[in-house]
């Protein structure tokens, strides 16, 4: 008992001196970043629209003293606001809360579970895979992939989702191992957070479900499930009663539902006309009508056959999968409310996630056709994983298909093969439905690929130890994990890219386009400015666009228009226009405007030329 004792106690104060040692880490390389182009909205902008967005959200959060979201864009769940909103709210009470801090605040929520990713994949790894493997998978976690590290300095609820994933699949190792409700209740809880964060959380939920049938039916014991007998036959009575209910409501809810009277609940205007990334909301609502129809009818029809529910009183086993199940999505949605309570508000998280699928499906700006296997390619990039990694999680792969067939397909029912089912069922997901080509949206599966690629090290640390003494092997460890950290810190950049962004805001030329205006005109001059361009606050009477139009011109009637090539470039092709994601007619529209200022067609001359970024004043 001593020695046990004091092995908990060993690894205990491991994981403190792990912890101390990140948390040391990331303060070092995010404490300057987090502050840069902070000190207001207009220079947050410049260099990030999602990030002068959630500002503006937080903002009226705070000055509301509400958790609801009123304003600013996003169609994702409101928990990654929530959080922000309880830290900075006791400090509202008494001060007033300026954009610097707000801004501030917001990116360190995203340092904050950055760090607790980190701290819940060691936890993982070690558990599984064993002390050398947890400190080397967290090690390159940390200084590896650049996106990681740019989204963990940044507002964006991506690091926050990363943290419940992560955890999640924690909770359905624990459950291979251990087959209790307490850990299908925390992994659905777990993955009912991410999905109020950024909706990945939804992909959970079928490994959970799997995980519940395989183990209750395959390996948990029948005695133990005879029990609760009674408990069963009354929960398939109860069950039954809920489909009909169910059912029949939805068959009359969808009969009665149009898409008009819907939109006047759903949409805070009425109006369901809008259309973008192929989303419309009238072919939404006719959608979600003949679904839901069609659904109550199969709920219905499944309550009054009789033979179903028998054998589900019947069967102990299915009784208590399906239990486990209900109980799985009880607390999935039970967590997604309070979580983020105001996402029911007009359904907007159905609405939302309808939208993000068919963003996803189209592409960021024009529409994608290219192959699903380009993901692939992103994650051998330098912003990733690489190439010497990836082709460690190649061989993970061939030696865990080696084990799988050498040993039986029970094999699988091992708790680190729910890493390869999340690997496998996302980067399905990617392939064949994703379209919107980023290291972001690779996120999920990045610290998992991290602890797959330490596999073919670990299994070689082991075959070591059967061979060489304990001292010898200790040396290999050590020279192994800094043979590889060297070549990996080499290539990684991050020395580089915290130099860089460190220093982006002085040499950025946005910013001395907005310090050549300020010496130049008066502060009740009129602009007209696209976004990413810096305009000081100086200017109060300014006006952003993600794409100027000539009829904007006529109606604002401003003295300076600024034009920025990350945005004019996107309306430089008219080729793109029946690709593009703003539509055919509105694509036209700026690429005349982009074209009549370059023309001298508009009224407008040019005054400056910043290369990037163009001046413009009124004839």
């Amino acid at each position: 008992m001593l020695r046990r004792d004091w092995f908990q106690i060993n690894r205990n104060l491991e994981f403190l001196i792990f912890t101390v040692l990140v948390s040391i880490y990331f303060i070092w390389f995010a404490w300057p970043l987090v502050w840069i182009a902070s000190e207001n909205s207009r220079l947050v902008s410049a260099f990030n629209a999602d990030e002068v967005r959630h500002l503006q959200i937080l903002n009226e959060m705070i000055n509301q003293r509400t958790l609801k979201v009123n304003s600013g864009f996003t169609t994702y769940g409101h928990l990654f606001f929530n959080v922000a909103f309880i830290i900075l709210f006791p400090l509202s009470c008494f001060v007033e809360v300026s954009e610097q801090q707000i801004i501030v605040v917001l990116r360190l929520v995203s340092v904050i579970f950055a760090v607790a990713t980190v701290t819940v994949t060691f936890l993982l790894t070690r558990r599984y895979f064993g002390q050398f493997a947890a400190w080397l998978a967290a090690f390159l976690l940390s200084i590896i992939p650049l996106s990681f590290l740019h989204y963990s300095v940044m507002s964006h609820p991506d690091t926050v989702q990363l943290f419940f994933l992560v955890l999640g699949i924690y909770f359905c190792c624990r459950l291979l191992e251990e087959d209790r409700m307490k850990w299908v209740i925390a992994a659905s809880s777990a993955a009912g957070l991410a999905f109020a964060c950024k909706y990945t959380g939804l992909f959970l939920l079928p490994i959970i479900w799997m995980i519940c049938i395989v183990k209750t039916i395959i390996v948990s014991d029948k005695n133990l499930i005879k029990i609760n007998m009674i408990q069963f036959a009354r929960f398939a009575r109860f069950a039954r009663y809920v489909t009909a209910a169910i059912g029949i409501a939805c068959v009359i809810l969808g009969i009665i539902v149009t898409p008009e009277l819907a939109a006047r609940f759903i949409a805070a205007d009425g109006s369901i006309d809008s259309s973008s990334y192929g989303y419309s909301g009238v072919k939404f609502l006719t959608l979600m009508r003949i679904t839901t129809v069609i659904s109550g009818c199969c709920l219905t029809l499944l309550s009054i056959t009789k033979f179903v529910w028998s054998a589900i009183g019947r069967s102990l086993k299915l009784s208590y999968s399906i239990k486990k199940v209900v109980f799985s999505l009880i607390a999935f949605g039970v967590i997604f409310f309070l979580a983020s309570p105001y996402s029911f508000v007009r359904l907007n998280f159905i609405k939302n996630f309808y939208f993000q699928s068919k963003h996803m499906s189209f592409g960021h700006v024009v529409k994608v056709n290219s192959s699903g296997l380009e993901w692939i390619s992103i994650l051998s990039s330098s912003k990733l994983l690489g190439e010497f990694i990836l082709s460690l999680v190649a061989i993970s792969l061939v030696l865990t298909i080696y084990n799988v067939s050498r040993n039986g397909w029970r094999q699988l029912l091992e708790p680190q093969y729910a890493i390869w089912a999340w690997v496998i069922l996302y980067m399905g997901v990617l392939i064949f439905r994703v379209n919107t080509r980023s290291p972001q949206h690779l996120l999920p599966v990045l610290p998992f690929l991290i602890i797959l690629s330490t596999l073919p090290v670990n299994r070689a640390i082991n075959y070591a130890k059967r061979k060489l003494s304990r001292k010898h092997v200790i040396v290999l460890q050590i020279a192994i994990l800094f043979i590889i950290g060297g070549i990996e810190i080499s290539k990684s950049g991050i020395s580089e890219y915290r130099k860089s962004t460190i220093s982006h805001e002085q040499c950025a030329i946005s910013v001395k386009v907005g310090q050549w205006l300020s010496n130049h005109y008066s502060a009740s001059t009129r602009i007209l400015y696209d976004q990413y361009s810096y305009i000081p606050p100086f200017f109060p009477d300014a006006y952003v666009t993600m794409g100027g139009t000539i009829q904007m011109l006529e109606t604002l009637k401003p003295y300076i228009v600024i034009v920025n090539e990350a945005i004019s470039e996107r309306f430089s092709d008219i080729n793109l226009a029946r690709v593009h994601v703003s539509g055919e007619s509105e694509f036209k529209r700026r690429y005349e405007y982009y074209v009549a200022l370059k023309n001298g067609k508009s009224g407008y001359i040019l005054v400056r030329d910043f290369d990037e970024i163009q001046v413009y004043r009124c004839q």
